[in-house]
């Protein structure tokens, strides 16, 4: 009985531990495409979310475009990144 008591205990702690750390979800999308006249052009978004302990939502969005017309060295790459915060009351 001792032994059970002591088990439920140890699980409990663990479970209330596990709840207080950040969260974190990342997602990674990759978009390729092709213009009539041969342009390809391929969009890879990462997005990160984290959710901390106090319900609070931060989102990372990073875009990088690459643009690849037909010809030799003019391949071009943008990036372009967001933050996006929510504060729970």
């Amino acid at each position: 009985m001792n032994k059970s008591l002591m088990m439920v205990a140890i699980a409990v702690a663990t479970l209330g531990l596990a709840a207080c750390e950040e969260q974190k979800t990342k997602t990674e999308n990759t978009q390729k495409s092709e213009t009539s006249s041969g342009t390809s052009i391929e969009k890879q978004t990462t997005t990160e979310t984290t959710k901390d302990s106090d319900g609070n939502v931060n989102r990372e969005v990073k875009t990088e475009t690459t643009v690849d017309p037909k010809g030799l060295m003019n391949k071009e790459t943008t990036t372009q990144e967001s933050t996006d915060s929510q504060k729970t009351d």
